[in-house]
């Protein structure tokens, strides 16, 4: 299923969001299938996204539209059921040998913002632990199966990585290089197995795929990470960060201001770089903003301060309630109004102030 451009793409953005669907059903064909696209091409959160879509397509929903989602979506909860396990595994062998870790991302947003966790899946699994924890960490995860990988854009996606190349790269960079694990998948329910087969058929980048022998097999990747950028260590997240018992199980997760924060600076910084990449972390955004306090707004208001990202902050939550019809409480309403004027004395790239993400979310300028 291809991709929409900016300005089709842009239309369909309350799907990310469960606070504001349209009130009308699709015009044209054309537009429905645009809306499929956009659905398709967030599959991190499709499974949150795809009732709505069925519901808003009303009588133009079709097995022809629905079932490349239907079969997407199926593969993703999947994935995130896997990611669960490794999850679990990682603190189990973290904890055993007195490893600092945090869970970030995807692999904590998860659990605190969506009532069902299996709706947000991840290319990863995303990890903190500080630098001098990483050598143990890699043998940890040596230790369950991953190896050190590079990705490609054909297949096999993973492949084993150049070791000078990846030295080279991990100098420079705030997290280690792909450590992946190649899961054969068995016991799935027979609906779900003939689902993801038929995702994999349909071709495209995917984690799943199909061993030589024809079993299903999948990609399990570990993001193990000291920093969430080169000038943000883990070390202040982790040093705020709290076991938490979430949907049975327990994670040691960032407090939810540095969680807010660091799907701020993704959302502002993939944007502003790069065109149609990140705009679905504004689903994450949509669940979690509704239950974060405002003792947690004020902690948000000093991290950002604390590392000049007022203007990130600005500019990805200052869509909330035009784009996606999300009030904002008091506090995060005062926030943004201080954030909205550039600090005395600081030119913008100083203040990392790069201008509007908006549209290159969507692939426009």
């Amino acid at each position: 299923m291809a991709s929409t451009g900016a300005e089709s793409a842009g239309r369909f953005v309350w799907l990310l969001a469960p606070t504001a669907p349209p009130s009308r059903s699709p015009r044209s064909e054309a537009e429905a299938r645009d809306a499929c696209a956009f659905a398709y091409d967030n599959w991190r959160v499709l499974p949150a996204l795809l009732p709505r879509l069925e519901r808003w397509l009303g009588k133009r929903a079709s097995a022809a539209l629905l079932d490349p989602l239907r079969h997407r979506a199926a593969a993703a909860r999947a994935l995130a059921e896997l990611e669960e396990t490794c999850q679990r595994q990682f603190r189990d062998a973290f904890e055993r040998r007195d490893i600092p870790h945090v869970f970030l991302k995807s692999s904590a947003v998860r659990w605190l913002a969506y009532d069902d966790p299996h709706e947000r899946c991840g290319w990863d699994v995303d990890i903190g632990v500080p630098r001098t924890a990483l050598n143990g960490a890699r043998a940890v995860a040596r230790d369950l199966g991953y190896f050190e990988a590079e990705g490609f854009v054909d297949p096999p996606w993973f492949r084993r990585a150049n070791p000078a190349l990846r030295a080279e790269v991990e100098r420079d960079h705030y997290e280690l290089g792909f450590l992946v694990r190649r899961i054969r998948v068995r016991g799935l329910e027979p609906a779900v197995e003939a689902a993801i087969r038929a995702h994999v058929t349909a071709g495209g980048r995917t984690s799943w795929h199909l061993t030589s022998g024809g079993d299903l097999a999948c990609y399990v990747v570990a993001d193990i990470h000291h920093g969430i950028s080169p000038e943000i260590s883990v070390d202040p997240i982790l040093a705020a960060s709290r076991d938490t018992e979430v949907h049975g199980m327990r994670l040691c997760l960032p407090r939810p201001a540095w969680l807010l924060m660091h799907l701020i600076y993704k959302i502002y910084w993939e944007g502003v770089h790069e065109y149609g990449k990140g705009g679905y972390q504004y689903a994450d955004l949509c669940r979690l903003v509704p239950i974060v306090d405002d003792g947690e707004v004020e902690c948000l208001r000093a991290i950002a301060a604390r590392f000049r990202l007022e203007a990130a902050v600005f500019f990805v939550l200052r869509r909330l309630e035009t784009e996606f019809a999300l009030p904002l409480g008091a506090a995060l309403q005062r926030v943004l109004a201080d954030a909205s004027s550039p600090g005395d004395g600081l030119d913008p790239i100083a203040q990392n102030d790069l201008g509007d993400m908006w549209g290159k979310l969507w692939g426009g300028r």
